[in-house]
């Protein structure tokens, strides 16, 4: 018999039957099948435990139960019983750019499109999404889980409350800095430079340039550009969680420990909006850990938004974990010309779902740039850079910042309004009912309900 194009042979009694099949990734069956033992995540309900062996590591979120194993064909075999799904861990990145997708935009587009951007002074807010001035996500924490944060850049240094590494551990516990409690982001920095110095690595600091961006097109408050070079709402407050490594790469892992601490954190911190630009290719059933962790942390109250992925617009290359049941999942649109870019992922997903969910400008967005370090997009991409401390940058990532500063401002005045902070379920409608329709005969696979505006 065949799995999308992996023959199973029928010796091979761990995956005989369809309904296995159905809960285990093909990696998984072909790795087992080729004589290996992978390491796989097999989520399970946490009362189903005790008939299974010990695992590597586990997480738990919420009614899920994530176990890391070394899988066998007896194991397999095991665990199929009691798994809602097994997959194999995957690369997970904030830089995907498989088919050299910066490299030729910079080339081809960056020049006409950063004179169109003048016309505009990078100002996001106001002219991308005609958003409200009188939200601008006041008392909304956003934690964002990313490459790291310039907290010295002047548009951060007052709207960051707290960094944590998950790169960097002291006493087992993920290495962690408040403003306020202890120290100020100066002195933060010298202690980044002192433990620089001893492992070669910065626990916090941003020397990629992408979580900076991000972090900046959320909730940057313009004080380098004299306020013309806005977040879309620069009153909320940002919680960094570094989860990736220099190079825009990490692990599953270590996703799932950023998750962990969020979920662990977020009544300590306040946490309401979780943001996720970076995306890893499984398939987008939703079913990959995650996503389901992600689904899971909707239950508990936060609203997660994920990038769409940059995967070419292709059926079915919605990336996890924004192919989360709960998670809005935002692809892009050109803010210039008002063209949906042919690079940002689409529905539906491998088991129907209509996805993405929105869209919002993710085409040379105009946000903070590292000034503290030499990120490495400015080194590779010098031209990249505005007035020496901004950059533009293009992605579903920027994309989803954008969805997450303007999530914010809903927030803000629903909480105004009705004295009480919105469900994810509140936020997508009143999102969905204010979009502007790119479909007018409703949600589809290319644009979702259409590009994300803020209250009015």
């Amino acid at each position: 018999m065949t799995l999308l194009g992996i023959v199973i042979h029928e010796e091979f009694t761990a995956v005989r039957t369809a309904h296995v099949l159905l809960k285990v990734d093909p990696y998984v069956v072909e790795r087992v099948l080729g004589g290996q033992k992978p390491v796989a995540y097999v989520v399970i309900e946490p009362s189903n435990m005790q008939f299974l062996p010990p695992p590597l590591k586990s997480w738990r979120f919420g009614s899920k139960l994530i176990l890391k194993y070394r899988l066998d064909d007896r194991l397999l075999k095991l665990v199929s019983k009691y798994a809602i799904y097994v997959s194999c861990p995957r690369a997970v990145s904030i830089i995907e750019d498989p088919l050299g997708i910066l490299r030729r935009m910079v080339s081809r587009e960056l020049a006409k499109s950063l004179e169109e951007a003048k016309k505009y002074k990078g100002d996001i807010k106001r002219v991308f999404h005609k958003a409200s001035d009188r939200f601008l996500g006041k008392g909304v924490v956003v934690a964002v889980i990313d490459s790291g944060i310039d907290y010295l850049h002047p548009d951060l240094y007052e709207n960051v409350h707290a960094v944590v590494s998950m790169l960097v551990y002291g006493n087992n516990h993920p290495l962690v800095w408040i403003k306020g409690v202890n120290g100020t982001w100066e002195e933060a920095w010298v202690y980044e430079k002192e433990v620089y110095e001893s492992i070669n690595r910065y626990p916090w600091m941003d020397l990629l340039g992408h979580g900076t961006h991000v972090s900046g097109i959320i909730a940057g408050n313009g004080y380098a550009s004299n306020g013309t070079v806005l977040g879309l709402a620069p009153n909320a407050t940002i919680i960094m969680v570094k989860a990736f490594f220099d190079n825009g790469s990490s692990t599953t892992d270590i996703i799932l420990n950023a998750l962990k601490w969020v979920k662990e954190h977020r009544y300590t911190f306040n946490i309401t909006v979780v943001n996720l630009s970076f995306g890893a290719r499984v398939p987008s059933n939703g079913l990959d850990p995650i996503s389901l962790a992600c689904d899971e942390l909707v239950k508990m109250g936060l609203i997660v938004l994920a990038a769409a992925g940059n995967n070419y617009a292709f059926p079915f290359t919605i990336s996890a974990p924004a192919a989360g049941r709960k998670v809005f999942c935002i692809g892009a649109i050109n803010p210039y010309n008002k063209k949906i870019p042919l690079w940002t992922a689409i529905g539906p997903t491998v088991d129907g779902r209509i996805k993405p969910d929105f869209i919002a400008a993710g085409v040379w967005v105009l946000a903070p740039k590292p000034v503290t370090v030499k990120c490495y997009f400015e080194k590779v991409y010098p031209v990249l850079v505005y007035d020496g401390y901004y950059m533009y940058l293009s992605g579903t990532s920027m994309s989803t910042a954008v969805a997450s500063g303007i999530v914010a401002e809903w927030v803000e005045w629903y909480r105004y309004v009705f004295r009480a902070t919105p469900s994810f379920r509140t936020v997508y409608v009143l999102l969905s009912q204010s979009t502007i329709r790119i479909n007018f005969l409703g949600k589809d696979v290319v644009s979702g309900e259409g590009i994300i505006v803020g209250p009015r």
